[in-house]
């Protein structure tokens, strides 16, 4: 058996590192939480991404705000990779909001697509229609959002996510108003 003993000094350099990592600017902790995640020091990364999420507030920039969405995100998917399902699913919704709060719905499109493949995951473990049904929304929305600021490659991956969920479902007809919009869409420079 191994015992691990957190002392004050441990104690100590964590809370050092901590406030050195909440003082920077939330670009700076961002890009270091990528540094990190690149390192595949995901617990780092994780911890870099959640400080830069939760520096939102109503008095930021819109850039801030938008770097602050994508810190917390990113969060969510390090969480989905801890199979924390809900801490990601908290994060999520954290990003959710702040882009409601700021008329930021550009950013919605990525949020979506990480819901559905949270809720896929989860109704694949947990096979329950109320989380099938989840996942088939967050598809719809990140689909009509991608549609609506022309993100593509977006657009294109959620499309496909909706047919793979759609087609194992034995219910490929429940998306027809989608492959229509796909059909019509102007996808040039695709």
């Amino acid at each position: 058996m191994q015992i691990v003993v957190f002392n004050s000094v441990a104690e100590e350099n964590l809370n050092s590192v901590y406030s050195k990592w909440n003082n920077l600017k939330t670009d700076s902790l961002f890009n270091l939480g990528k540094d990190f995640l690149n390192k595949e020091q995901r617990d780092s990364a994780l911890i870099c991404f959640s400080i830069c999420g939760n520096k939102a507030t109503a008095d930021i920039s819109k850039e801030e705000k938008s770097i602050c969405i994508n810190a917390l995100t990113s969060s969510a998917r390090l969480y989905f990779c801890f199979y924390d399902y809900d801490k990601a699913c908290q994060q999520l919704i954290k990003a959710i909001k702040l882009c409601d709060e700021s008329k930021m719905d550009k950013e919605l499109t990525g949020i979506y697509m990480e819901q559905g493949a949270l809720m896929m995951t989860y109704a694949q473990q947990r096979p329950k229609q109320q989380n099938f049904k989840e996942a088939e929304e967050a598809y719809r929305k990140a689909f009509w959002n991608a549609l609506k600021h022309k993100q593509y490659s977006s657009l294109i991956t959620a499309l496909f996510n909706l047919g793979n969920r759609f087609y194992s479902a034995q219910k490929i007809e429940e998306m027809k108003e989608e492959l229509d919009a796909f059909n019509k869409a102007d996808r040039k420079g695709v």
